[in-house]
């Protein structure tokens, strides 16, 4: 009877041991790890903010296009109304 007590002992003793390793001061490579995950979610944001100034730009610039576009236009109609008028 005194074996399976024994044994009993030892599994519990190598259980705690188990975890107690895991509850020691985190290692280097864990440390590594949380360091690639702080850089990665900057990167995240950074990408992120990035996409959102290019997106702001490109309106930006249709709604530029889109002035000049209009401007010209206007221009052309004016030159060929005074052509019009120039060749009455």
């Amino acid at each position: 009877m005194r074996r399976p007590m024994r044994a009993s002992w030892m599994v519990l003793a190598a259980f705690l041991f188990v975890v107690g390793l895991g509850c020691q001061r985190e290692g280097p490579a864990e440390r590594a790890g949380k360091e690639i995950d702080k850089t990665l979610e900057k990167t995240s944001e950074v990408v992120e903010d990035t996409g959102e100034k290019v997106e702001d730009a490109a309106r930006t610039a249709i709604e530029k296009a889109k002035e000049v576009g209009t401007t010209i236009g206007e221009a052309a109609e004016r030159t060929g109304e005074r052509l019009q008028e120039v060749s009455e």
